[in-house]
């Protein structure tokens, strides 16, 4: 739906070239984004909390939110300029902290993940949910955490393996 109605900010295509891991450069749909392939190191996952849809065209078709976008997104290029995992997930935290759309709620479900061993968390790009970067060890005490919050979120645990990315629920 966010490539039909161009209320996207890339994310599909970095699923779709590297199975979710990687640094857009220039945002668009599949075959039309520029993404910088990020290595994800073995044993990586990926833990999802989702609350509930988020309508985001009015919020992308505003000007002032565009440019916000623009610049936070230029700045996290940069953060992430070196390819790692690390500089990804910081600056993951970075853009969405500063975008500042994330309810108590997203932000709660951040905290959780981090708090019980997530190497990072930060709030789908748009979405009223997260997605945490866990060692493969501390999964399950991560999707443990997050399913027992009492927001009840939906969780699920993706690995990452350099192509589309696959459910492992």
């Amino acid at each position: 739906r966010s490539i039909l109605c161009r209320t996207g900010l890339g994310t599909v295509s970095v699923i779709y070239k590297y199975g979710g891991a990687g640094v857009i450069v220039k945002p668009g749909a599949p075959g039309i984004a520029e993404v910088l392939r990020v290595r994800v190191p073995r044993g990586v996952r990926i833990v999802t909390a989702s609350l509930a849809p988020y309508e985001k065209g009015l919020l992308l078709s505003s000007p002032t939110m565009t440019a916000k976008v623009n610049r936070l997104g230029s700045e996290a290029i940069d953060m992430a300029s070196d390819l790692t995992l690390e500089s990804l997930v910081r600056a993951g935290e970075f853009f969405s902290e500063g975008l500042g759309i994330g309810s108590p709620q997203v932000r709660r479900l951040t905290r959780t993940a981090k708090t019980a061993g997530a190497l990072g968390a930060s709030q789908n790009m748009v979405g009223h949910a997260i997605h945490a970067v866990v060692l493969k060890g501390d999964v399950e005490r991560v999707a443990s955490a997050l399913r027992s919050d009492k927001l009840s979120p939906e969780v699920a645990v993706y690995a990452l393996a350099g192509g589309p990315a696959v459910n492992l629920d």
